[in-house]
């Protein structure tokens, strides 16, 4: 046996190297062909479009084990098996990855969860699954032998596309769990141990049955085939207790009274699982539980009172009391709530209400004709002593009306001694402003006096600095005099023996002219 697998392995090898070879040289070929290349490498490798998954079946190899779909793993270094892989090929080209001498491969869709929808994967390739076990992954003993089994799986697929082997995988898709505002929903399980207690509403974790905890409000990608969830409302609703004489009971002297009234109550979302279990949805609950709690209850009550005592007012308050409380102690331990029990008629029958009602009617005219009566005394009781108490009140109001006088003259008298007064400190002030406005005139005119006084001082320190300076008043006159025409003369036209020449003369002696005596000469000063 050991002979024929060496025999068989080698000549696996040598088949490898010939395929090897064969490829190199087609490749050669194609390369040197140039234009075919294209054509011949989509055909020889795979291509894979957007969108798509490719799956590799393999062409050489062990021959897959009996009842086998699909080529099972094996370790590095080992023999493959032939036929279809499980993994695929994402979009793509995979070139000198998978030659088409050793692979084929088969172009397929990618999976599509649409949105609002869950996908459940069943595989099709694997043991068979044992008695009892309905998940091929349900079993971790299964997962940590590393044992494939085929069928559903409990792991779901959220909307979106998939790349999946629709050839080792089947997709079957199912509506998303929506639990709305006002529900809850309850688990039922599908796979899992059998119940310890088999007598027990409600199972265990991790065994199968309804559960005990429940799904509030929201969107759940739960597996259908696993799990069953079922919507039920928790809301408050009302029960009406008259409608088409639902209540009716005997009274103690046997006359049948029907109750009229209203019930609202709801669902605990904590106790619905085994609500659910024991009774069913909110409308199962109010036939086989409420109505009947509400029948029985008010039968108890109204069998201890003759019918007589059902018409009064208190005796209906009182039952209305009595009869709610007793349906708490009977609803809410099964998981209802009571929010308010209102009994606003009890209808007796006909042959006993009217007597009583006549009765009644004649009790209450009569009370109102002793209230009347009571009324017009106490009218009269109050005219006179209305009357007797305007003298007081005529009195207090002269008095009020003197001291309102007395208080208006005091008032006037103050407010004209404060207006005198104001008068006078008004005048002060204003004296006393006017007498510092007139000494504040003096002191200015007499700051102005000095200042001019120190001016004038100023100048005549100035100009007598100025006369020693230019060593007399003639010198300064002549040098004012010059300070004043230099800036404006530009030219001057003039004979040299001319008084205005000499006032230049003695800028220009000693220097030497060529002009004859007696001639014009020019003079220019620049500015």
């Amino acid at each position: 046996m050991a002979n024929t697998t060496d025999d068989l392995q080698r000549r696996m090898r040598r088949a490898r190297r010939l395929r090897r070879i064969a490829a190199a040289t087609i490749l050669l070929l194609l390369l040197v062909a140039g234009a075919g290349y294209g054509a011949a490498t989509s055909d020889l490798f795979p291509r894979v479009p957007p969108g798509w998954v490719g799956v590799l079946i393999r062409r050489h190899g062990r021959s897959l084990p009996p009842g086998a779909s699909i080529a099972p793993k094996v370790a590095p270094g080992e023999i493959p098996f032939q036929g279809i892989r499980e993994d695929v090929l994402l979009p793509g080209w995979y070139p000198f990855a998978y030659s088409a001498l050793d692979w084929d491969w088969e172009i397929l869709p990618q999976t599509v969860i649409p949105p609002g929808h869950v996908g459940v994967l069943v595989r099709l390739f694997g043991e068979d699954l044992p008695d009892g076990q309905l998940f091929a992954d349900e079993n971790p003993a299964d997962i940590a032998s590393g044992t494939v089994r085929r069928g559903p799986l409990l792991k779901t697929i959220e909307p979106g596309i998939h790349p999946i082997n629709l050839r080792a995988y089947d997709v079957r898709i199912f509506p998303v769990r929506t639990i709305e505002p006002g529900q809850v929903g309850v688990v039922c399980r599908r796979y899992g141990r059998i119940p310890t207690d088999r007598t027990a509403f409600l199972s265990r974790d991790g065994e199968r049955g309804v559960q005990a905890r429940f799904l509030p409000p929201g969107t759940y990608y739960v597996n259908p085939l696993a799990e069953e969830v079922r919507a039920v409302w928790i809301r408050s609703r009302r029960l009406d207790l008259g409608s088409a004489g639902r209540v009716k009971f005997h009274s103690s002297d046997g006359f049948e009274i029907t109750v009229s009234g209203t019930v609202e109550w709801s669902l605990d979302p904590a106790q619905m699982p085994l609500v659910y279990c024991k009774y069913g949805d909110a409308m199962a609950v109010e036939q086989r539980l409420l109505l009947p709690a509400a029948r029985t209850k008010s039968g108890l009550q109204g069998s201890r009172k003759p019918a007589r005592e059902f018409i009064s007012g208190s005796t209906r308050q009182t039952f209305q009391e009595e009869f709610a409380r007793e349906l708490r102690a009977v609803v809410e331990p099964e998981g209802m709530k009571l929010h308010s029990v209102l009994v606003n008629g009890i209808v007796p029958a006909d042959e006993i209400a009217k007597p009583i009602r006549d009765r009644e009617i004649a009790m209450l005219q009569r009370e109102e004709y002793q209230q009347q009566m009571e009324t017009e005394r106490t009218k009269s009781q109050l005219t006179t002593e209305t009357e007797l108490g305007k003298r007081p009140a005529a009195l207090a109001k002269a008095q009020a009306r003197t001291l309102d006088i007395t208080t208006q003259a005091r008032r006037a008298l103050e407010v004209e001694l404060i207006q005198a007064s104001s008068a006078v400190e008004v005048a002060r002030l204003e004296r006393d402003s006017a007498q510092r406005q007139a000494e504040s005139i003096l002191a200015e005119g007499a700051a102005t006096a000095h200042l001019a006084q120190l001016r004038a001082a100023s100048a005549g320190e100035s100009l007598r600095r100025r006369v020693a300076a230019h060593g007399g008043g003639e010198a300064l006159a002549h040098a004012a005099l010059l300070e004043k025409l230099a800036p404006k003369i530009t030219s001057i036209w003039t004979n040299t023996d001319g008084p205005i020449a000499s006032i230049f003369g003695k800028f220009t002696a000693g220097v030497p002219t060529s002009r004859p005596a007696g001639t014009v000469a020019r003079a220019e000063v620049e500015k």
